[in-house]
This record gives C-alpha cells, sequence and structure tokens, in this order.
C-alpha cells in the first residue's frame, strides 16, 4: 500500500490559499455570473391556463339522484354512506380535483374527481365508521384545499 504525498508546510500555519482551488479568471469582456437564484417553475400539477374554480355547491348527502344530492345534511349515522357532492364553474381547461375524507384529524381516504367542462357536477362517497367530527376537503393538483365541509357522525 502507497501512501499519500504529504502536502508541502504551509507558511503561516493558518493561510491555507494555495492549497484551496482557484477559480480560473474570467474571459476579458465577460460578465461574473449573476448570484440571484433562477425562478421556481410553475407547478407541474396544475394545467397551464387554469384559472380558479368556482364552487358553487358542496354538500354532503345521503345518496345523489338524477345527478342532484338526496337528503342533504351535516349529521349522519355511523357505518353509513356519505356522499360529497359539488357543483363547480371551471372556466379553464379540465381539472382533477380529489375529496380527501378526515375523522377528526386523521385521514382516512382521497377519492380523485374529474372536472371536465365548463359546468361540472360530480361526487364520491364512502361509508363512515366512527362517531365523532368528519370532513371532506376538495384539493387541487398541488394539494392546496379549496374548499371544506364539515359534518358529525352519531
Amino acid at each position: 500500500m502507497v501512501d499519500a504525498p504529504t502536502p508541502p508546510p504551509v507558511a503561516n500555519g493558518d493561510d491555507l490559499s494555495g492549497l484551496l482551488p482557484v477559480e480560473p479568471p474570467l474571459p476579458p469582456g465577460a460578465k461574473p455570473p449573476d448570484p440571484t437564484p433562477a425562478p421556481e417553475p410553475e407547478p407541474a400539477g396544475v394545467p397551464a391556463g387554469a384559472k380558479p374554480i368556482t364552487f358553487d355547491r358542496v354538500v354532503l348527502a345521503a345518496g345523489v339522484e338524477n345527478r342532484e344530492p338526496k337528503n342533504a345534511g351535516t349529521s349522519f349515522r355511523d357505518g353509513t354512506e356519505v356522499y360529497c357532492f359539488m357543483s363547480v364553474t371551471n372556466p379553464g381547461p379540465k381539472r382533477r380535483l380529489a375529496h380527501v375524507w378526515y375523522f377528526g384529524d386523521t385521514r382516512k381516504s382521497s377519492l380523485g374527481v374529474k372536472v371536465g367542462g365548463p359546468t361540472w357536477r360530480t361526487w364520491t362517497s364512502r361509508p363512515v365508521y366512527g362517531v365523532g367530527s368528519w370532513r371532506v376537503d376538495v384539493v387541487d393538483e398541488e394539494g392546496a384545499v379549496l374548499e371544506s365541509v364539515a359534518f358529525e357522525v352519531k
């Protein structure tokens, strides 16, 4: 095994300038690089040209019939199927949102919903098990909460 060469001695004991790499000089007429960081790119999940979605209705119901919520409310029985229905105005391109269901602060499920036109009705549902406070957050492609509805399970 060969030992690495010993570095040359340092004259003052604390002058390391001879041992550190030196950046080459700039060519004549060149400007030093701008230390300002480059701007961050636009988020990849939101479609280009996406405009704000307007929520006309976000309601909880015991069902959906003829594309309308049935027996809307804010209190449901333990073990029943609860529907989160929303009607939106979407002036931009098609979007993918999600209904994120929470029991207290515990995330129970995330169900994707498509918003495919300028006016759109869609819904998700799930059985709710657990007495207490629940909520459904409507989130965008980046995970930002756009709307939230709370309900109780008894």
